[in-house]
């Protein structure tokens, strides 16, 4: 009986312990292009406190200049988003709860095409920001037709036009000429927009020390090329990280807030 008990003694109490705090954990939207490959492997190695968000639960960023992606992106779901420079610029402008804290990702637009000949460049739509490099390097002469980014291999093939801009992770998969968008100086691609009530959250400053550190082993080409033919979604030759190092594409150090 005396262990009959204990046992049940024993059980009570854990029964009406408090429980455990489930840990805290971030949620973040990437896109299915090079900017995510880094958020990927913070994921997926478990060294980050975040983890992947699909959008709504049902699909990641595949393109957040769609009109699905903004609205979804408007739902605050997420803590924080990987996302292109006039993308953000949309969305913190219609929603005061988020900010962007800084671009993460520069020179990941990159040329396809002959460009022997080129009048007419595809890009992808709502990103304003590819469209005014092209006027910098080519000059107004030069017509520019927004798509899907997904139509932008198809025209191209087509001679629907002439080149097309399109984010390096895809880009390399395509057999044609390659140019930086601009060499003279860095196009950002994409930015993090976070919620404005975590800057000063140890959740995020942890995550962004980690992804700090992660930026600078990447600068090492051999820790790049790993890290594409990990994530890049097909079968690398083994000189994608030198393809992007002549494309000037990287990764930047975000600045971790102040805290108090």
């Amino acid at each position: 009986m005396i262990g009959v008990g204990l046992l049940i003694t024993i059980g009570l109490a854990f029964l009406f312990s408090p429980a455990k705090e489930k840990e805290k954990r971030l949620l973040i939207g990437i896109p299915d292009d090079a900017a995510g490959y880094i958020m990927r492997s913070l994921v997926e190695a478990g060294e980050a406190n975040v983890q992947i968000s699909t959008m709504l639960g049902i699909y990641p960023i595949k393109d957040c200049c769609t009109s699905t992606s903004e609205w979804a992106l408007c739902t605050e779901k997420l803590d924080m988003a990987v996302i292109c420079p006039d993308a953000a610029a949309r969305f913190v402008e219609k929603n005061e709860r988020y900010l962007i804290l800084g671009p993460c990702m520069v020179n990941s637009d990159i040329l396809l095409g002959n460009g022997s000949s080129t009048s007419k460049i595809g890009i992808t739509q709502h990103r304003w920001y590819t469209r005014d490099a092209i006027t910098r390097v080519w000059g107004s002469q030069v017509e520019v037709v927004p798509m899907l980014a997904n139509a932008l291999p198809y025209a191209l093939e087509e001679g629907q036009v002439d080149a097309a801009v399109i984010d390096i992770g895809k880009a390399l998969r395509l057999k044609w000429p390659r140019q930086a968008l601009q060499e003279e100086s860095d196009t950002i691609s994409y930015v993090l927009v976070i919620r404005k009530e975590l800057e000063k959250d140890d959740h995020l400053i942890n995550f962004l020390q980690e992804y700090n550190q992660q930026v600078s082993k990447l600068e090492d080409e051999g820790c790049l090329q790993n890290l594409i033919e990990e994530y890049a979604g097909y079968t690398c030759t083994g000189k994608e990280a030198q393809e992007w190092k002549r494309m000037n594409a990287r990764y930047l150090p975000l600045t971790i807030p102040a805290t108090k």
